[in-house]
């Protein structure tokens, strides 16, 4: 049997190929959130499962709903940044910019996230990356209402690190998402 040897070295070169696209997608990601700050975030009872997905829990927070808060002129689907301070344990929404906020028009305590407009009147908007999180199959059931803790980029982007609940015995939990 006689070996291949350029159709060897064509897949062999491919699958390297490949190897460093997928790399570079997981450094990009990581790059993203370099210089981050952790946040706590109150999520609101979604339907708790994403039965196509399987063990996904779907997240929705108070801080979507800005209607009570001052907005530019805004249009559906835009990008727009949403300035949060910490109250007690969580971070609540103070603000609105419609670019990226200056180092200089936000306090150093207060951290932005970038946001997709979903409605208008009455404002209502989606974090990207911070809707779902997937948890491990057979890792037990998350009681509705989890604290989520979020890490937040320089540039206002979001990725969940862990949900905090209390279980209905009373003791803690904690989840990596």
């Amino acid at each position: 049997m006689k070996i291949n040897s350029r159709k060897h070295i064509f897949f062999f070169i491919l699958f390297i190929v490949a190897q460093i696209i997928f790399l570079s997608l997981v450094i990009f990601n990581e790059e993203k959130l370099g210089n981050q700050q952790l946040i706590v975030l109150e999520s609101i009872p979604v339907d708790p499962r994403d039965p196509l997905r399987g063990d996904f829990i779907i997240l929705d927070y108070g801080a979507t709903n800005l209607d009570h808060l001052p907005s530019p002129e805004i249009t559906i689907g835009e990008s727009i940044f949403i300035i949060f301070e910490q109250q007690s344990y969580y971070w609540e929404p103070i603000g609105i910019y419609k670019n990226k906020p200056l180092p200089s028009e936000i306090s150093s305590e207060n951290v932005f996230l970038k946001a997709i407009t979903q409605e208008v009147a009455p404002l209502h908007v989606e974090y990207p990356n911070i809707q779902k999180c997937f948890v491990p199959q057979g890792s037990g059931n998350i009681p509705e209402n989890p604290d989520v803790i979020i890490a937040v980029s320089d540039k206002g982007l979001a990725r969940i690190q862990r949900l905090e609940f209390t279980n209905p015995d009373g003791t803690g939990g904690i989840r990596e998402c």
